[in-house]
């Protein structure tokens, strides 16, 4: 978590480390990998300037430029989305609740509607966040369906896997639980939870690094 001249072997480690951690996620590209965070909410925030800067790599230098962003969670999504809004200047209004169904996943078909709502009403839709493992019931959002919306749109796609990410280690259940995770721009995972890593153990996952670098760094001078 530091830069390579004041510790080469950390960061060798964390370079090793990320991308194994996100083959097992199916980022296999030439520049999948991932970075060390603070925790899961500083993940999730991260992946939103990210996402962001990407998309709208102007931002970086001029904000928002008075444009109305929104991103777009499930109802069970965890509230450091709303939180990251909030720092990041969008505004808690920012961020849209997408309606689940009766097992608590979110519903594609809200997704749809309201992302066509807000492009409506003049507003910027660039960001889904959904979840491999709600905080109120555990469940797993529909990711292939997910992508297929936000691919549509293009729009980039997170996961919040903070809790039940950890799930990848299990051949037998990521066949079902995870089927299409792969297709997410960037992927949260804790392994200080469900694993029972003794000490704060967090990574932010990307199918392209380059992208994380080119919307995150800057000069240190």
């Amino acid at each position: 978590m530091h830069v390579y001249q004041v510790s080469p072997v950390l960061t060798l480690i964390e370079k090793h480390v990320s991308r194994e951690l996100a083959l097992l996620f199916g980022l296999d590209g030439p520049h999948a990998g991932g970075m060390t965070q603070p925790g899961g909410s500083a993940s999730n925030s991260s992946s939103v300037i990210i996402a962001r800067n990407t998309l709208y790599p102007e931002t970086k230098r001029s904000g928002l430029g008075g444009r109305r962003f929104v991103l777009f969670t499930s109802a069970h999504g965890h509230y450091s989305l709303e939180k990251a809004a909030q720092i990041h200047g969008f505004g808690s209004d920012a961020v849209r609740p997408v309606p689940v169904d009766a097992q608590g996943r979110m519903d594609p078909a809200a997704l749809r509607r309201l992302i066509l709502e807000a492009k409506d009403q003049g507003e910027i839709p660039f960001y889904v966040n959904a979840t491999a493992g709600t905080t109120v019931l555990g469940s797993f959002d529909p990711f292939d369906e997910i992508a297929d919306i936000t691919e549509e749109f293009g729009l980039w796609l997170h996961v919040d896997g903070s809790w039940g990410g950890s799930i990848v280690f299990n051949e037998q259940i990521r066949q079902t639980r995870l089927k299409g995770i792969e297709r997410a721009n960037s992927i949260a995972v804790n392994p200080h939870k469900m694993l029972g890593t003794p000490v704060t153990c967090s990574f932010l996952l990307g199918k392209d690094m380059t992208q994380f670098w080119q919307a995150m760094t800057l000069p240190a001078g």
